[in-house]
């Protein structure tokens, strides 16, 4: 995976246009105020921070391609993949441990995509502190 990431031609979002990607996104709500979220296409800024402390894996980006809608955020990443998610088996695990100490972490073939803690969820300036989701959820894989 490291010699291909190395010699992408970036777009916006920092991948080739036609790269093949794992994506691991948490969407939640309320929405952090909108000052703080970046525009589209846009990495976030010490002015725009949108989450702080989420834990990237290597060769590993944040999508800054989209950052949700109106009434929910979506913290999400894309991490390289090489081309033999095409035709070997792959292990792709979700980690979910829900509330006040809770996260959700995505790894693929062992290797850390992203994890987000209670802490990344935290108060963002008139928007309070949310725990990890406890209701039920789904996985699109």
């Amino acid at each position: 995976i490291a010699d291909k990431w190395e010699d992408v031609a970036f777009n916006m979002s920092g991948y080739r246009p036609n790269a093949t990607f794992v994506q691991g996104a948490l969407q939640v709500a309320p929405r952090i105020p909108q000052t703080l979220t970046p525009s589209a296409g846009d990495p976030p800024t010490a002015d725009q921070p949108f989450y702080r402390d989420i834990h990237f894996g290597p060769n590993t980006l944040q999508n800054t391609l989209f950052y949700g809608y109106a009434n929910y955020d979506s913290i999400s990443t894309e991490a390289i993949a090489d081309d033999s998610l095409y035709s070997e088996p792959k292990r792709v695990t979700l980690e979910w441990r829900p509330g006040p100490e809770g996260y959700v972490r995505w790894s693929w073939e062992g290797t850390l995509i992203q994890e987000i803690d209670a802490e990344t969820l935290g108060r963002y300036g008139s928007t309070p502190a949310r725990l990890i989701p406890t209701e039920p959820m789904y996985l699109i894989m």
